[in-house]
């Protein structure tokens, strides 16, 4: 897993990519996969539903 997020987030700056939906479905994979791996299914479930009601912020806060 820590390989998978270091091929997407420890990057120059010129292979960065500048797809700003992309970006955020990173983003979202990355925290989810940190709630999950906390092995705690509670908290999990609750980020879960926390992660559906922000998505549009998210999506907005790598456009602008």
């Amino acid at each position: 897993m820590l390989d998978e997020l270091a091929a997407i987030w420890l990057v120059g700056l010129l292979p960065r990519s500048r797809d700003t939906l992309l970006i955020a479905q990173w983003d979202e994979g990355f925290h989810s996969a940190r709630v999950t791996a906390a092995g705690n299914a509670e908290t999990a479930r609750m980020h879960s539903d926390v992660t559906e009601r922000i998505r549009v912020t998210r999506r907005l806060d790598f456009i602008s």
